[in-house]
Order: structure tokens, then sequence, then C-alpha cells
């Protein structure tokens, strides 16, 4: 790995620690509510995978049940020319 690409990698994980970190990761959403989720990312591959450096997107319906629980229906699409893919996380 060369010097600048580690220094790129770890100026793109700054924004995500600073997210885990800074914010409130609890819901929002009482139980019984629901909210939806929509999200990017940057993938960032190793010359290894063999594979390129795409955006990212998803979308998520969520139905919170309790204090820490959830449901959640969600979508994401790691390159837009692909079939969206569907997840569903419990």
């Amino acid at each position: 790995m060369t010097k600048g690409l580690a220094i790129t990698r770890l100026f793109g994980l700054m924004p995500a620690i600073f997210v885990l970190f800074c914010t409130n990761t609890a819901s929002a959403a009482e139980p019984g509510e629901s909210y939806v989720a929509p999200g990017a990312q940057w993938m960032d591959f190793d010359e290894e995978a063999g594979l390129g450096n795409d955006w990212g997107f998803s979308a998520g319906v969520c139905l919170q049940i309790a204090e820490r629980w959830a449901l959640e229906m969600a979508g994401f699409d790691p390159d837009p020319d692909n079939t969206e893919l569907l997840a569903f996380l419990f």
C-alpha cells in the first residue's frame, strides 16, 4: 500500500469515526414507530481484490419494536449498473 493510499483511507474513515463517537447512535423513534434510514457509502478495495472503487447507496424502512430493538428491511446497490440486492436485517 502506498503512502498516498493510506492517507486517503485515513481521511475517508474520519467522518465514520466522528459519526460513531460524536452522535447519538440510538434511534429517535419510540417503540411502535417506523422510520426511513437512507445511506450512502464509498467502497475502497485493495488492488489485490480486483474490484473497482465505487459509491454505494442504501435505503431502509424500519420499525422500532422496543427501546433497543428494531426490525429493518433494507436494500442496497453497491454498483448503480447492477440489479438492486435486497437484504433483510433483524
